[in-house]
């Protein structure tokens, strides 16, 4: 995690597309890398404006996901539940378990942790449009 100013920044999986965020995302980005590093581990953005299913927050820089791997299996539910506290109510964050392919995923889902900023149906700014 490096910091810039007074934010943490998470480190960043290469390939992934970290562009564009949200103002709103990157408040959430560095609440999580704060909260891996009251765990004692790097926190690793694993996903940001890449392709996802919609209805992603994704592609508009208002969502962004944490490696989940380096929080212990019995303290990913807590990690996501107090970074759901941290962030408030105009965020969702959660703990999203593996999942096997299927027509909507064709490649599974690999376990992790997913922040957006806006709740279903709120539709939030896209930072290329400001």
């Amino acid at each position: 995690m490096a910091r810039t100013g007074r934010a943490l920044k998470l480190d960043v999986k290469p390939g992934v597309d970290d562009t564009d965020l949200s103002a709103g995302i990157l408040h959430a980005e560095s609440i999580m890398a704060e909260l891996y590093q009251e765990y004692g581990v790097t926190g690793t953005m694993t996903a940001g404006r890449d392709e996802h299913v919609d209805p992603s927050k994704h592609a508009s820089g208002n969502g962004i996901d944490g490696r989940s791997h380096v929080i212990p299996p019995d303290k990913r539910d807590m990690f996501a539940k107090e970074l759901q506290r941290r962030l408030g109510p105009k965020y969702y964050a959660g703990f999203e378990r593996a999942q096997p392919p299927s027509k909507k995923h064709p490649k599974g889902i690999a376990e992790h942790f997913h922040v957006q900023y806006g709740l279903k149906g709120m539709t939030m700014p896209d930072p290329r449009d400001q």
